[in-house]
């Protein structure tokens, strides 16, 4: 290889190692964009309830789901059923930053691992939670919130972290 391409090839390599760590987890910014896609898609509607016993079970696979949320109150709560297909991490997105928990069908909780404010992909992004989870079913629980809807897109991701 001659000086001069040796030199071209060094240099893009470099620019694409300071780029992937300024911008963070390299398929982070991807799962980002794909989540704002999400939210711009058609969407399928579920009630979120306030019994877990009455939940119902969530598809999040290339599906925006919107959840109306049940009245709690002066608030609103709701929670539905995830079934995580693989053991690692998962990440949901949500169009509203209201309070959000993750436990097994047992009430143990699991670990959020991480959460993003925010998007600068889009608008419509508010929060982006990171979950460890098993191969089993878990219960999303939203709320107490002052929305009474919350825009729901979900995704395996090993790598948002």
């Amino acid at each position: 290889m001659n000086a001069l391409r040796y030199a071209s090839v060094c240099t893009s390599v470099l620019a694409c190692g300071l780029l992937t760590l300024t911008a963070g987890c390299g398929s982070d910014t991807d799962l980002e964009q794909a989540f704002c896609d999400l939210m711009a898609s058609p969407e399928v509607a579920y009630t979120a309830t306030i019994d877990p016993e009455e939940a119902p079970t969530v598809n999040l696979e290339d599906t925006l789901v919107e959840l109306e949320l049940e009245a709690d109150g002066e608030y609103f709560s709701g929670s539905v059923i995830f079934a995580a297909d693989e053991a690692g991490t998962f990440a949901f997105g949500l169009s509203e930053d209201v309070p959000f928990k993750v436990t097994d069908l047992q009430g143990r909780p699991a670990s959020i691992i991480n959460t993003e404010r925010g998007s600068e992909e889009c608008a419509e992004l508010a929060v982006r939670h990171t979950v460890e989870m098993e191969v089993q079913e878990y219960l999303l629980v939203f709320g107490p919130a002052d929305v009474d809807e919350v825009d729901l897109v979900g995704e395996e991701s090993d790598d948002d972290l």
